[in-house]
């Protein structure tokens, strides 16, 4: 009883923390993600990614494929230089259209200060996530908010 007890008690903790969703959920990415950013962990945050992510953003709506390193500039640039006072991602759905695969639709809202002005920026996001092993890896996303400054598009606009 009381090995079974030991055993059982971990794995209960383990399930109540909300592990097992970590693993499980595909939005417990964006969570995770949320959290990271506001934390200013770039390490962290790319390990939410795939090693390759396609990037679309309102410039460059057809997106182009951007790597780890890149996200790494990306993020380290936009934390170091500027102050968050707020992000959050909120869930509006996810769809399954097959085993591994997701696509999350959500809101974002961030608040941030830069050159000693304030900014703040909401608007609708996209991610795509496909699971590697046991995890889920963002492997697409549109309109970050973040990587969309730095961004560039992909043709000169048309008059």
């Amino acid at each position: 009883m009381k090995k079974t007890l030991l055993f059982v008690l971990p794995l209960l903790v383990f399930a109540v923390s909300g592990c097992l969703n970590m693993v499980g959920k595909p939005e417990s990415v964006l969570k995770s993600l949320e959290k990271e950013v506001l934390r200013g962990n770039v390490d962290r945050i790319l390990e939410l990614y795939a090693e390759t992510v396609e990037i679309s953003t309102t410039a460059n709506p057809s997106g182009r494929p951007v790597t780890k390193a890149d996200l790494r500039y990306y993020y380290n640039r936009f934390l170091t230089e500027r102050e968050i006072s707020s992000f959050s991602l909120n869930v509006e759905s996810v769809e399954k259209p097959s085993s591994g695969q997701a696509v999350i639709y959500a809101n974002f809202t961030l608040s941030f200060r830069y050159d000693d002005k304030d900014y703040s920026v909401e608007a609708e996001m996209t991610f795509s996530l496909s699971k590697a092993g046991r995890k889920w890896r963002i492997t697409g996303e549109w309109n970050n908010p973040i990587l969309s400054i730095y961004e560039p598009a992909s043709k000169s606009p048309e008059y």
